[in-house]
């Protein structure tokens, strides 16, 4: 299981994601790079107003 999470974090770098724990704790970021153990996410921070991310994350 952990490969096939491997493979999707591979083909969303430079995308903004939602990444779930299992405890349901919420990271937010883009996704820098990834290796065998890690996800490199860059924050978001606040961005105020204007556009923001839309439905169908997950």
């Amino acid at each position: 299981m952990a490969e096939n999470y491997y493979r999707m974090c591979q083909q969303h770098i430079g995308k903004c994601v939602v990444i779930t724990e299992y405890n349901g704790r919420r990271h937010y970021g883009r996704i820098t790079r990834v290796d065998n153990k890690h996800v490199y996410l860059q924050p978001l921070g606040n961005r105020g107003f204007g556009y923001g991310w839309g439905w169908g994350w997950g």
